[in-house]
């Protein structure tokens, strides 16, 4: 996997890279042929942070110039980070 760096003009330090994801198969299930599960692939912004994705990656990305990638930043959406579930309260279902 190819990895980039660079700082937007704010001056915050980005890392760029790709994510590819497969649609998940419940248990149990027929699995339908690959030709019906498309896999895709985001490219992922992280810095320090925040984190973004752009769907789907851009072809070239890897050798844009810096500009580039930050204008693909800013075409990016925000997403959440999630460490851990939140503890349910007990009693509850």
């Amino acid at each position: 996997m190819r990895e980039r760096r660079f700082k937007d003009a704010n001056g915050t330090e980005w890392r760029a890279y790709v994510v590819i994801t497969a649609p998940k198969v419940a248990p149990f299930q027929q699995p339908m042929s690959a030709q019906f599960r498309p896999v895709r692939s985001s490219l992922a912004f992280d810095s320090e942070n925040e984190r973004r994705r752009l769907t789907p990656a851009p072809f070239g990305w890897e050798d844009v110039a810096p500009a580039e990638l930050e204008r693909l930043l800013h075409q990016a959406m925000t997403v959440t980070i999630r460490l851990a579930e939140p503890p349910r309260p007990s009693g509850s279902q």
